[in-house]
């Protein structure tokens, strides 16, 4: 997609590999019944390409060269076709008569290291289909990050011309701009405006772009920002020196290092404006590594004196170009945010209620399921299948699963009721036909019947991601679930609109999620789960199609009755509180513990206890399917013992297994002024474990500290620690994943903002 062109050209035969890009199959004109040739009499043809010796008619082909950067060109003839674009909603949308290039590069056309097979020009001259329908719009959401699947492109009267405007020139070529001014927070830049202007020559002026991620600006803009940015950052950031000296890097990440710092203002004529926050402003050059996104033009080949706007200040903006009305508008696009309602096993909103069922019932079926949770992540580190996603038996099952969500599918919408598992990446529904299924509550999902189902073919770049992917016979992409035992869960990978339940009643449509269509399942011990929406960190996952950002807030997870429980998928996560580092490991997430306390007294535990190591498979989890806590031998016997000390004293213990810590009596009775517990982790972040947080009412007359040790599973092997889901209510668990970081914020889920 270049704005600074208006071709539309593709690579076709005869168009030999290195310079054309070795698909298959390449487009062959001659093969095409909807292809014509255009004369070079054609009003289309006004390329300076044609032979001098040869009379322009009706006969003779017109030919084109256009030049890129770099030398690099493409050459060929003009011709109208038929073009077929795949839609943001699974659908197709074809256009005919498009004027486009045959197109032989004269070398390889490369961007970002990727070699291309044509570029669609959406300047304003006769060839451009932008041309031809007036108006366009473009939507990037995060232009760094991979996973970021909604950016879009639109084209004709559906375009967006909506926010503030400011006029719009068509000059040499690109779409021009007049800038007023920049403002760094509140302060206004001391810059002339009249440095941005065009003064009719070729290389002057303010160019908008979408082929350059960063803002190329002239030295009289430059020199002020790079001032001001330099007086706020250097100040408390560490540079990094750089070969090339116009670079402007420090250490750290943006989301860590820059917090508070400023937005960037571009004032435009007639009161338009672009806000540039961190994101915008800077890129994550290296995990550890941050640079400024404004260069200095003149280190840019070719643009002269101009100023260029490019994506990075562009994303998260609904850009919209009229060319009849001349004028370009900036609307920005709030981050994305939904909240869904998270179901407990127990709660008197799910299917599996039972009102019969009392506290010790509820409290002694969630540390069995805690049990099973245990063991299966135990196996799936000490196995150490990073490719496969492996998971086993136990899950999906209503006995080892926490929480759920009531989501529907397809159009017309079909109910189903999932599990949510922050263990594994693979979003995956009970479709018809179906072998081995599961006996869901409601109807199986029928993609056959779904004006929304689009399957995914083996060329999409997802199948590579699929379990076991291959392609059936039908070239559709197949994705193999497998299982530590008992049958695997096998189907084709589509997109498919879903409709979630949200936290006020209502509901939310996301079209196009990722998800396997589940033809054949593993043998679960329930038989009843419809699917599982995994919230892992791999590329299927919901959590990449949701900018790789969510969190979520249970309260009491032991009262049927509490309804607030929330899980927050977005930029419109609630990422605030005390952080952490977080560290993603084969699509699970760990986190760095570095000691407890019980009240004011830091217990002797060795630092290196719970430090990850994968030669010795240790580390602490933080998981969503365990209501327990696990921790390791050293860990786990310092907290006991402290614990024992304090109530040994006047309370009476309470034999339930050899490993569990209890005694007779009742939590909001007998530990009245018990101290809390808080697990310590990097970077200051703190879990304060009340006494509700800490035990659990085991019976009527005795209650249980829901802390065990790893090897009580009966694993000798892995060393891992995991943090339950019992320690983290009454907390709003934030996940974001591309800045490497967790935080706990303490608050009742009810309070949180819809």
């Amino acid at each position: 997609m270049d704005t600074g062109s208006s071709l539309l050209w593709v690579q076709s035969r005869p168009c030999q590999f290195p310079q054309c890009l070795n698909l298959s199959p390449r487009y062959d004109y001659t093969k095409s019944s909807t292809y014509t040739p255009l004369p070079c009499s054609s009003e289309y043809c006004n390329f300076d390409e044609q032979p001098k010796n040869i009379m322009c008619t009706n006969f003779v082909p017109c030919f084109y060269k256009t030049t890129y950067v770099q030398s690099v060109d493409s050459r060929g003839h003009l011709a109208t076709e038929q073009l077929m674009f795949r839609t943001s909603d699974g659908g197709m949308s074809v256009i005919e008569n498009v004027v486009i290039g045959c197109g032989r590069p004269k070398r390889k056309l490369e961007m970002e290291g990727q070699i291309m097979t044509g570029v669609f020009g959406l300047g304003f001259k006769t060839t451009s289909l932008a041309r031809r329908l007036a108006k366009f719009s473009y939507c990037v959401g995060n232009v760094k990050d991979p996973n970021y699947g909604y950016n879009k492109l639109i084209l004709g009267e559906e375009a967006r011309t909506e926010g503030e405007s400011t006029p719009l020139y068509l000059i040499n070529d690109f779409y021009h701009v007049v800038l007023e001014g920049i403002s760094v927070g509140e302060t206004r830049l001391s810059i002339d405006p009249n440095a941005f202007q065009w003064n009719g020559e070729e290389e002057t002026g303010v160019i908008i772009d979408s082929g350059s991620p960063a803002t190329w600006l002239i030295k009289e803009f430059y020199d002020p920002i790079l001032q001001q940015v330099q007086s706020l950052g250097d100040t408390f950031l560490t540079r990094i020196p750089k070969e090339k000296p116009y670079l402007v890097c420090y250490k750290g990440t943006i989301e860590q290092e820059l917090e508070g710092f400023p937005t960037i203002t571009f004032h435009f004529a007639g009161g338009a404006e672009l806000v540039l926050d961190t994101k915008s402003s800077f890129f994550q050059e290296q995990p550890d590594e941050f640079c400024l996104a404004f260069l200095p033009s003149y280190a840019k080949t070719g643009i002269g004196d101009q100023t260029l706007i490019g994506l990075l200040a562009q994303q998260n903006y609904n850009v919209a170009y009229d060319l009849d009305g001349k004028k370009v508008f900036f609307q920005r696009i709030e981050s994305t945010r939904l909240v869904i309602k998270l179901v407990h096993r127990d709660s008197i909103h799910s299917p599996y209620y039972n009102k019969n069922d009392n506290v010790t019932v509820r409290v002694k079926r969630a540390m069995e399921s805690s049990v099973l949770r245990f063991t299966y992540l135990q196996n799936k580190v000490r196995r150490t299948l990073p490719d496969n996603d492996l998971q086993a038996e136990i899950l999906p099952s209503t006995d080892s699963s926490v929480f759920f969500m009531n989501i529907s599918i397809g159009q017309p919408p079909i109910p189903q009721f999932t599990v949510m598992d922050t263990g594994s990446s693979l979003l995956w529904i009970q479709c018809l036909p179906c072998k081995h299924c599961s006996k869901q509550f409601g109807p199986i999902f029928d993609p056959e019947k779904s004006s929304t189902y689009f399957s995914l073919s083996c060329n999409s770049q997802y199948c590579h991601y699929a379990p076991h992917g291959r392609c059936n016979f039908l070239n559709q992409c197949v994705y193999n679930q497998t299982y530590i035992h008992g049958r695997p869960s096998v189907g084709i990978l589509a997109e498919e609109q879903l409709i979630f339940k949200t936290s006020d009643e209502g509901s939310a449509a996301i079209p196009n999620v990722i998800f396997g269509c589940s033809h054949e399942n593993g043998n679960f011990k329930d038989h009843q789960i419809s699917g599982v929406i995994g919230l892992g960190s791999r590329k299927l996952s919901l959590i990449t199609q949701f900018d790789s950002k969510f969190s979520y807030c249970v309260g009491s997870i032991f009262d049927p009755y509490y309804g607030h429980n929330k899980l927050i998928l977005g930029n419109g996560a609630f990422i605030e509180g005390d952080y952490t580092p977080l560290e993603v490991i084969d699509g699970q997430y760990y986190v760095t513990m570095e000691g407890i306390s019980v009240g004011e007294k830091r217990l002797d535990i060795d630092s290196n206890t719970f430090r990850r190591n994968k030669w010795k498979k240790s580390g602490v989890m933080i998981d969503s399917g365990s209501a327990t806590t696990w921790l390791v031998r050293d860990g786990f016997e310092a907290l006991r013992e402290e614990v024992q000390s304090l109530l040994g004293m006047w309370l009476t213990r309470y034999w339930y297994n050899s490993w569990a810590l209890c005694y007779r009596g009742m939590i909001n009775e007998d530990l009245i002024g018990f101290p809390v517990v808080t697990f310590h982790f990097a970077g200051g972040a703190d879990l304060v474990l009340d006494t509700g947080s800490l035990f659990v009412q085991l019976e009527p007359y005795a209650f249980c500290m829901n802390v065990l040790p790893s090897e009580s599973s009966g694993d000798n092997i892995t060393n891992l620690s995991l943090i339950g889901m019992l320690a983290q209510q009454n907390y709003n668990i934030a996940y974001d994943i591309s800045g490497k970081r967790m935080s706990f914020q303490r608050i009742d889920c009810q309070l949180l903002e819809e």
